[in-house]
């Protein structure tokens, strides 16, 4: 999945991307995500890792790399390992067996 190199994001999707940080936290502090140790772009261990959401409508779902690959990420220049993109077929596959968002999983204000 390829972005653009300069990213803006509009009022909605900064909502959007500070409710899923915000659950990402919660899912952490409750135990619905467990942090792997190493990256899952180039396999670096013992350093900071941290979690890439690729689509925010899905924060439990992320893509744990190093902060090096996670700028890389971010702005298009990290080819996907499989890891990667078993991540994003998962997306892809709960968006298609999801056909609304409902405000009991997310505000009314981010529905897509």
């Amino acid at each position: 999945m390829m972005r653009a190199t300069t990213r803006t994001l509009n009022r909605d999707d900064k909502t959007l991307q500070k409710w899923a940080h915000d659950e990402y936290a919660r899912g952490m502090r409750n135990g619905f995500i467990v942090k792997i140790d190493f990256c899952m772009a180039c396999g670096r261990s013992g350093c900071r890792i941290s979690g890439h959401h690729p689509d925010y409508h899905f924060p439990y779902h992320v893509i744990w790399c190093c902060q090096k690959c996670h700028y890389k990420l971010e702005y298009g220049s990290l080819p996907l390992t499989d890891a990667m993109e078993d991540i994003l077929l998962i997306i892809d596959v709960l968006k298609k067996s999801e056909p609304t968002y409902t405000t009991t999983h997310y505000p009314s204000q981010m529905k897509p």
